[in-house]
């Protein structure tokens, strides 16, 4: 059956603490949401700050297991041009290790920052830009970048996402899980579509509309504008 890659890639730098639960939360419902759908899919799930973490390896998602306060929690420093690099060139290895019939349909990446990159060692940002661009270009992965505390359009296209797969996120608790909702739109769109079903209108919206497009819905769901006095 096809199925696609999920890379999600969720900051866990020190100035998430205040946002601590509200990751927690946007992550489980992502997981919930995700799960509900029939298409198959695996998940991979990279924590960063300084150094980064594999807390599931490409895992059916059936067999994902939700984030709590034990396994998700804030320090650090912000290297996000480490974090992306290792997974862009890890998920590609692995891949490619795959017979042909095996690999996925589709490669999403998600990438969830609240900072300014300010820890990275190993990756420029010219060398993310180049790896970005190469993979959207010639393998068709999709890079979905939602940042908060930064100019998330700006940042993105500076390492070659698109901008309309790009979204800034309102840094706060209720900004972060519409964000979070925004992007789990965007992906059950993709997987739908490569799994050759039939998509409503309310998902064939969100598969070709804008990412902050998409956010921006969930924002005013959570905070509908108030009736003139």
């Amino acid at each position: 059956m096809p199925h696609t890659e999920i890379i999600y890639l969720l900051d866990r730098s020190g100035s998430m603490s205040s946002l601590r639960q509200a990751a927690i939360t946007g992550f489980n419902d992502f997981l919930t949401e995700q799960a509900a759908i029939a298409a198959e899919a695996r998940l991979t799930l990279m924590l960063f700050n300084e150094q980064h973490h594999y807390v599931h390896d490409a895992v059916p998602l059936a067999q994902v297991s939700k984030l709590t306060e034990l396994t998700y929690q804030p320090g650090g420093n912000t290297a996000l041009l480490d974090a992306l690099g290792q997974a862009i060139t890890q998920t590609r290895q692995r891949l490619s290790l795959l017979p042909p019939e095996q690999r996925p349909h589709r490669v999403a990446f998600a990438i969830f920052t609240d900072g300014q990159e300010n820890a990275s060692t190993r990756y420029t940002r010219e060398h993310i830009a180049d790896l970005v661009r190469l993979h959207r270009e010639h393998d068709k992965w999709d890079f979905l970048f939602l940042a908060a505390n930064l100019d998330a359009f700006a940042t993105g296209e500076a390492i070659s996402m698109a901008q309309n797969s790009s979204s800034n996120v309102v840094a706060s608790p209720d900004g972060l899980l519409a964000a979070q909702k925004g992007l789990s739109r965007k992906i059950a769109s993709y997987r739908k579509e490569s799994a050759g079903e039939t998509l409503s209108a309310q998902e064939n919206h969100a598969l070709h509309c804008d990412l902050s497009f998409l956010v921006e819905e969930e924002n005013q769901k959570a905070s509908p504008p108030q009736p003139p006095a």
